[in-house]
């Protein structure tokens, strides 16, 4: 197994194939960016990350499991490596949390990307003891480990 490691444009300035060639420069495999904030094309964003032998990562933030099937199967459409999701909202009940982890492992399945689900701040997975329960009754759910939203 190889190691892949990527970079966040998350606080990164300048035009987005300026920062992909520095992420490139710099060495990294890919990179992770959010859809909703950029304006171009899934075809010239694969055509940018091809054009500096990249690797993709997307993400998005959905806080209800209505959003998830719509958001998940556009996302696949960008061939990411994986997906990473700020998933559902710190208030849901866990019998809520639950279904959406349920509907959002169901929709993996379906498209055959790996989805993380990021370790934040005002999520479901924003404790790690939450986050340890959701481990326990989902084996097969994979999660995206920032761990700096749990340290005050």
């Amino acid at each position: 197994m190889r190691l892949l490691v990527f970079r966040a444009l998350w606080g990164m300035t300048g035009p987005l194939a300026q920062q992909i060639e520095q992420v490139a420069g710099a060495g990294y495999d890919g990179f992770e960016l959010w859809p909703s904030q950029w304006t171009i094309s899934r075809q010239e964003m694969q055509a940018l990350a091809a054009q500096f032998g990249q690797k993709l990562i997307v993400g998005a933030a959905l806080p209800t499991k209505a959003e998830l099937e719509p958001a998940l199967l556009a996302l696949a459409e960008f061939e990411p490596v994986r997906i990473n999701l700020h998933s559902g909202r710190d208030h849901m009940t866990r019998d809520e949390a639950s279904a959406f982890f349920e509907e959002a492992l169901r929709v993996e399945e379906k498209i055959g990307v790996p989805v993380g689900h990021e370790t934040h701040r005002g999520r479901i997975l924003f404790t790690p003891w939450d986050t340890a329960y959701y481990l326990r009754q989902f084996p097969t759910l994979k999660i995206t480990a920032d761990y700096s939203h749990w340290v005050n």
